[in-house]
């Protein structure tokens, strides 16, 4: 879903690996020009081909709304996100990754799903997520 392999042959994958090693650092650093870089990251993914286009702002969603849940008080919300989040990524290893930084376990995520309470939310962010 997120990206099959690091080392990827087509450009659009190659973002999207960035992006998503870009939102890993911010989760290790925890530092917020780490989190300006993957919501720039993002960015140009929602932009595409067109970057003129703002009307299209899935990444820059889910990018804020996670930096958010990294940096909030661990509650079952921002664990429920954290969750939904890591396990879409393909890539073994840097699934792996993200589940030991951000001290999460392997388990489903269905017992949140079954609650009614997904990860991610049509709220919109601001550049000061």
């Amino acid at each position: 879903m997120m990206g099959e392999r690091l080392n990827c042959a087509r450009p659009g994958e190659r973002r999207l690996n960035d992006w998503l090693l870009l939102v890993l650092r911010f989760a290790i650093a925890r530092e917020d020009d780490d989190r300006a870089r993957a919501i720039a990251s993002a960015a140009e993914l929602d932009a595409g081909d067109h970057p003129k286009r703002s009307s299209f702002t899935f990444f820059q969603r889910i990018t804020c709304e996670f930096c958010r849940a990294i940096v909030a008080v661990r509650d079952e919300r921002s664990e429920i996100i954290l969750r939904n989040f890591a396990t879409h990524i393909d890539d073994p290893r840097l699934k792996a990754a993200f589940y030991g930084c951000l001290d999460l376990t392997a388990t489903s995520n269905n017992q949140a799903a079954a609650r009614g309470r997904p990860g991610v939310t049509g709220k919109t962010c601001g550049t000061a997520c």
